[in-house]
């Protein structure tokens, strides 16, 4: 992220030296800051941590595996990508191995749906989708959520052009 000055890393570079931050073992990650920074706990998740060997075997002309990336997965995160299409949404999958383990309430599946279109909006409660609110956080956005089979939907519906 550093490297290649993408997605948050002018939050990191004047705090972060690219290549400082080290992984002594599969459970840890070590940023070594440059100066103290009031900011720095409160970003810290916007830094995305992925397998380096994965993203390097993957590498095209120096690329950082950007081209892999943005259809494949290398995090380290809780659920792992089971499916995504970029005008649907995704479908994340619980990684059963995930370091902080797991208790009897956890979700197997995540889902993330973009919705734009109004019927679809209406449909979704009705087939048991989920109750659809509107967001604050979001400018003209509405969201649902349904818990059905251990599984989380989340929808958020994007209201183009209106409220």
């Amino acid at each position: 992220m550093l490297a290649i000055k993408k997605g948050a890393a002018s939050l990191f570079l004047p705090i972060i030296e690219p290549g400082s931050t080290k992984a002594p073992d599969k459970y840890t990650v070590v940023f070594t800051l440059k100066e103290p920074s009031a900011i720095f706990l409160a970003t810290v998740p916007e830094i995305l941590v992925v397998n380096s060997e994965l993203v390097k075997k993957n590498e095209k002309d120096g690329d950082w595996g950007q081209a892999w990336l943005a259809k494949n997965v290398a995090s380290t995160g809780s659920y792992k990508l089971k499916r995504y299409d970029l005008a649907i949404g995704f479908v994340g999958e619980r990684f059963k191995e995930h370091f902080a383990g797991w208790d009897d309430k956890a979700f197997d599946e995540i889902e993330f749906r973009a919705v734009l279109e109004t019927n679809t909006r209406v449909q979704g409660p009705i087939k048991g989708i989920g109750a659809y609110r509107h967001h604050p956080a979001v400018s003209s956005s509405w969201c649902g959520a349904s818990l059905r089979r251990r599984r989380l939907v989340l929808v958020v519906c994007c209201n183009v052009g209106g409220t």
